[in-house]
């Protein structure tokens, strides 16, 4: 076995603030992938990172900070999702401390003014919370009138980094098999 693969590593036993903003990223996914009630406790700088680096997985794309680093005077747009069908996508991304708190309807007018503002055809809208009914037919107005706004919400946000931390376990197992077919190879070849 190879005592530099990333399962050796994740076995060594580190403590670490949640709330940090040092923590990489990757290890604070695989966190919240097992402890998702968590997600409240994370700095909304560090959700940003999140989403950045979940959506660039999920959506197989490039996702970059709209003003060029996070949880800056943005206008309303926090991250743009590069190389989409629909041309680059707008996303705002909200961190609240509790789910139970909605989003309200003039946050997402507030979005989508700003994707007007910015040219954008659409726009993601990601939160830790859940939108009430208002948002919901917003965004569906929206839509009908041209400018597409997905709403993710707590619940949709944690099925998304499920299934990238899923896709990510898969890889790895399939990554340490060549591995160990390779240096079973390499030791025959002795």
């Amino acid at each position: 076995m190879d005592p530099f693969s990333r399962t050796y590593y994740r076995g060594i036993l580190k403590k670490f603030d949640i709330k940090s903003d040092r923590i990489p990223i990757e290890l604070l996914r695989d966190y919240l992938n097992t402890r998702y009630d968590d997600i409240h406790l994370i700095s909304p700088s560090q959700f940003e990172h999140i989403v950045r680096d979940v959506f660039s997985d999920f959506y197989q794309c490039e996702v970059k900070y709209f003003k060029g680093k996070t949880y800056s005077r943005d206008g309303g747009i926090d991250l743009i999702m590069l190389q989409t069908e629909k041309g680059p996508k707008a996303i705002q991304v909200k961190r609240r401390s509790y789910s139970e708190k909605g989003e309200p309807v003039n946050i997402i007018r507030e979005f989508l003014g700003a994707i007007f503002l910015q040219n954008y055809k659409c726009g993601i809208f990601v939160t830790t919370g859940h939108f009430t009914k208002y948002s919901e037919r917003t965004a569906i107005t929206a839509s009908e009138k041209g400018v597409k706004i997905e709403l993710v919400d707590v619940r949709g946000f944690k099925e998304i980094l499920n299934e990238t931390c899923q896709a990510t376990t898969f890889i790895n197992a399939y990554l340490g098999a060549i591995r160990e077919l390779y240096q079973k190879n390499s030791m025959l070849d002795l």
